[in-house]
């Protein structure tokens, strides 16, 4: 799903600064919005565990389903925005939103939640993509990446929000009314961002975005060389970022360090901060002398030793703080993947590459969640209750996977090389 594909204009003329800092500024703030309450359980994990006795495998089913969901969904919905509209489709995307973030505060079991983390992560899979779509018919195509750019970031702030402050809020008023409040602040900025996007232009594009053309695109890109290794590898590496911001963070830093909900929503955001300083210097790293292929082994490799620190125990506390901002540095690669699957696939299967990039980051992130869920279960004492061995071998987990997917990535790198 990208926004050539959904939007056809001719010569766009840019807007003044104004309005396209408007146009950009108030879309950015829902996106902001959706990535809150994608990464927000983490912060809630412990208190859910004993409001409703559920077990570590039933949390992390919860972290699990709004990410699976939202892989899933990207799929269909891009589709839909070909067919009747980004504006529609990001409507529709508000009514998921609120009524998963309503529904979670008024829960009174577990299907009730599940049911919740799905209608969220549906209503996030298609925000980046539609809210850009429309920026696209108001910029020249020069300057798009830049305002993609600054969309993103925006939008990167949202791990920022699901640590500190939203755990400050649920400190201050409870989980389930920090939950409301940020269901009625989504629907505020909702509202405003149809508002701000009501005059963009968009006409239907011919129906490129059929089911049988993604899948024969999706099926191609899959069979480039090198392309298997690169989206194991992104797998393993979204998938330690998202156990630790969406999932298990907050829970390990207050079972094995004995810190506060508030206290470990603290420390999450320094790593949140580095990952989103991570994401800049990732993108950049392309213009580099060094190939993005060896950046990649080396943040892969890197970021496997890290994994392998707590998972040993030998992290102490007084180097926590710097663990935590490598961690985010290192995690933060994506960007050069969808850099290197440009430059593997033609031209006219990109839009097919990062669609089957995100599908397969996102929903093996997902798998990874609920995997950690269940090994965190055979360790676990009580509902919330966790012992420093659960999150060891969690983290035992995380790193294997990561040294194994990097070093498929190495071999299917070094393949595809060879064919050449």
């Amino acid at each position: 799903m990208t926004a050539s594909n959904t939007i056809n204009v001719r010569r766009p003329t840019d807007p003044s600064a104004l309005s396209m800092a408007l146009l950009v500024a108030v879309p950015g703030l829902f996106y902001l919005m959706s990535m809150m309450l994608r990464n927000s359980m983490a912060v809630v994990e412990v208190e859910l565990e004993r409001a409703f006795a559920l077990s570590a495998t039933e949390a992390g089913m919860l972290a699990a389903a709004l990410f699976v969901a939202f892989a899933i969904a990207q799929i269909p919905l891009g589709i839909a925005m070909d067919r009747v509209g980004p504006l529609r489709v990001l409507g529709f995307s508000i009514l998921m939103l609120v009524g998963g973030a309503l529904a979670f505060a008024a829960a009174e079991g577990f299907a009730a939640l599940l049911g919740a983390r799905i209608a969220i992560g549906i209503g996030a899979a298609p925000i980046y993509v539609a809210i850009m779509g429309l920026i696209s018919a108001r910029v020249s195509a020069d300057r798009f990446s830049t305002y993609s750019g600054v969309e993103s970031g925006i939008g990167r702030l949202g791990f920022l929000v699901a640590a500190a402050p939203f755990a400050w809020l649920v400190a201050a008023v409870g989980w389930r009314t920090g939950y409301g409040l940020s269901a009625l602040l989504t629907v505020s900025l909702g509202v405003a961002m149809l508002i701000s996007l009501r005059h963009a232009a968009w006409t239907p594009g011919e129906a490129t975005n059929s089911w049988q053309a993604m899948r024969t695109g999706v099926r191609r890109v899959a069979r480039a060389p090198g392309v298997a290794g690169l989206v194991a590898f992104q797998i393993g590496m979204t998938g330690a970022s998202v156990v630790l911001f969406a999932g298990w963070g907050a829970s390990w830093l207050r079972s094995v360090y004995a810190f506060t909900g508030v206290e470990a929503a603290q420390f999450l955001t320094l790593a949140a901060c580095a990952f989103a300083a991570g994401s800049l210097a990732w993108g950049a790293a392309p213009r580099l002398a060094i190939s993005a292929v060896t950046l990649s082994l080396v943040g892969g490799l890197v970021l496997a030793g890290l994994l392998a620190l707590p998972a040993a125990g030998l992290l102490g506390r007084p180097w926590l703080p710097m663990w935590l901002i490598l961690f985010g540095l290192v995690s933060a690669g994506y960007p050069l993947a969808v850099a290197q699957m440009r430059e593997w696939v033609p031209k006219e299967l990109l839009v097919r590459g990062i669609t089957l990039l995100s599908f397969s980051a996102i929903g093996g992130a997902g798998v990874l969640l609920a995997a950690s869920g269940a090994l965190i279960d055979v360790f676990a004492d009580a509902p919330g209750e966790h012992p420093p061995e659960s999150f060891n071998a969690m983290f035992a987990l995380l790193a294997g996977v990561n040294l194994v997917t990097t070093l498929s990535y190495g071999i299917a790198t070094r393949r595809r090389s060879v064919t050449r």
